[in-house]
């Protein structure tokens, strides 16, 4: 491919705009979203889930089940990770 027939195809890119929370895809439930700028022309590339503390507490509560159960190490138990 050539640079052309790439920035045909990035142009046709549709990212997800959600908030990926757990396994799953979650809308802001406030409804809000920001521009996701692309840095280097200033462009948006998507406007993004704006979450709000409903959206973080789930994911910290998400992120602190994987670290318990392990599966974020490969580990079993949080035990076995006391010499990391």
């Amino acid at each position: 491919m050539n640079h052309g027939d790439w920035v045909h195809e990035a142009a046709r890119l549709r990212p997800r705009t959600a908030a990926f929370v757990d396994g799953d895809w979650l809308e802001a439930k406030s409804g809000k979203t920001f521009a996701d700028v692309n840095p280097a022309t200033g462009h948006p590339v998507a406007h993004v889930a704006e979450c709000g503390r409903n959206e973080i507490d789930a994911a910290v509560a998400a992120a602190r089940r994987a670290f318990e159960d392990g599966r974020w190490s490969g580990s079993r138990r949080p035990s076995a990770r006391n010499g990391c």
